[in-house]
């Protein structure tokens, strides 16, 4: 039995290895930033973005805009084909400066299908800030 032990080991390290390379690779492509300013980032989760299941949006700010932000809100709205205005729902995340935004697409005909999601931000003094992203999805 002794003599099988350190190619046993060996097996073992290769595949914890395989494991670890593996699940950083997928978290890459878990996560894409939408848009990346000096004041904020906003990230989504899983990418690519798939239909008929929860996304998740995090909007990270730096602590001097946060002081100043009043509200946000997102909708996601179809460019080629009309799919209502689908609403993102946000939450105050429990680490400072960050915001948790969840939303649905539905499935269409098309077979690719053009997004564009709209991101407004207000500012305690009264400034409006809005961003657009344009992504992609496919059935």
């Amino acid at each position: 039995m002794t003599k099988y032990t350190p190619f046993a080991a060996l097996i073992l390290l290769l595949v914890a290895v395989s494991y670890f390379t593996a699940k950083e690779q997928s978290d890459v492509e878990l996560h894409q930033a939408f848009m990346a300013e000096p004041e904020f980032r906003l990230d989504v989760a899983p990418w690519p973005v798939e239909v008929e299941e929860e996304i998740t949006l995090v909007f990270s700010l730096n602590q001097t805009v946060e002081l100043q932000i009043k509200s946000i809100s997102a909708r996601v709205e179809g460019l080629n084909m009309n799919m209502g205005i689908i609403p993102v729902v946000w939450s105050k995340s429990q680490i400072p400066g960050q915001y948790t935004g969840i939303f649905m697409l539905g499935s269409c005909s098309e077979p690719v299908m053009r997004w564009q999601l709209i991101l407004d931000v207000r500012l305690t003094s009264g400034k409006k800030i809005q961003r657009i992203a344009e992504f992609s999805s496919t059935n």
